[in-house]
């Protein structure tokens, strides 16, 4: 089994990865490092849970130039709530290696004057939600021409509809040879085509195929869905926690409005919910 060592990520961030018990490298991660590292653009596709976060930060953070006191990496991520977390994770290698960057996180419902004034830290590394990075830039507060690499995480989410335009414009916004890294747990055509449009020439791993990748997942995770109605959702949901009789239980919803619609609904039906 190859160690984080042996892939060629460095002594004090392998020290801080073993401290939280991730001692080898995911395929997602040994694969990526290398174009990574050597400045290439990829298109990563591999499944929920196997590690892609690491998988580009690892290799970004070997190519950041200490001496700069300019933003080198911007990484684009669909909600707030995963800015917040990869945001998170990259401060905490950058603390427990003692290296001397800083992560940023700018998003939609943050106060933008606050945000403004927290770049005059100088930080290496943003990560954000499109709209707002965009709307920044276009104030010219946040200042990206010397942006080395673009990360788009959960590509197939910015690569649709909603965020599209928005991904585009930014990356007009940088320079011509910005390296472009895409990472998803899938990616159809029209997702690969619009990500060939805003990248040169990336290598393709899809770790989705390689039949190694199933034991990332444990195996005592099951997989259902449920086909309902829009209308039926919050009875549908009802059932399904009734027949399941779990003690606890996470619940993903793609907006604000159907967010606070099911928190009402399910709080009217006395289920603890927050």
């Amino acid at each position: 089994m190859m160690t984080f060592e042996e892939l060629g990520v460095s002594k004090a961030l392998t020290a801080v990865l073993n401290k939280r018990n991730i001692t080898a490298p995911t395929p997602i991660q040994q694969r990526a490092y290398q174009p990574v590292t050597k400045g290439t653009d990829v298109i990563g596709c591999s499944s929920t849970g196997s590690g892609k976060t690491l998988a580009y930060l690892l290799p970004v953070i070997a190519t950041m130039q200490p001496d700069s006191k300019y933003i080198q990496t911007l990484i684009l991520v669909p909600t707030q709530e995963l800015a917040v977390q990869v945001g998170n994770e990259a401060e905490l290698l950058f603390t427990g290696a003692q290296l001397p960057y800083k992560a940023l996180f700018l998003i939609g419902e943050g106060n933008i004057n606050r945000q403004i004034e927290s770049l005059k830290t100088k930080p290496s590394l943003v990560v954000g939600t499109p709209a707002r990075i965009l709307q920044l830039i276009r104030q010219k507060k946040l200042r990206v021409h010397d942006v080395k690499t673009l990360v788009s995480d959960k590509a197939d989410k910015l690569m649709d509809k909603t965020y599209c335009e928005q991904i585009f414009a930014i990356r007009k916004s940088l320079m011509k040879y910005t390296q472009v890294l895409m990472f998803s747990a899938s990616i159809d055509k029209k997702t690969r085509k619009a990500a060939n449009e805003i990248s040169y020439n990336p290598v393709s791993l899809d770790i989705s195929k390689d039949t190694n990748n199933k034991d990332i997942i444990p195996k005592t995770i099951k997989h259902y869905y449920i086909i309902a109605d829009r209308r039926e959702r919050i009875e549908t949901l009802r059932k399904i926690a009734k027949a399941v009789k779990s003690k606890k239980a996470m619940i993903f919803i793609n907006t604000k409005y159907d967010l606070e619609e099911s928190l009402q609904k399910l709080q009217y039906h006395k289920y603890s919910v927050s």
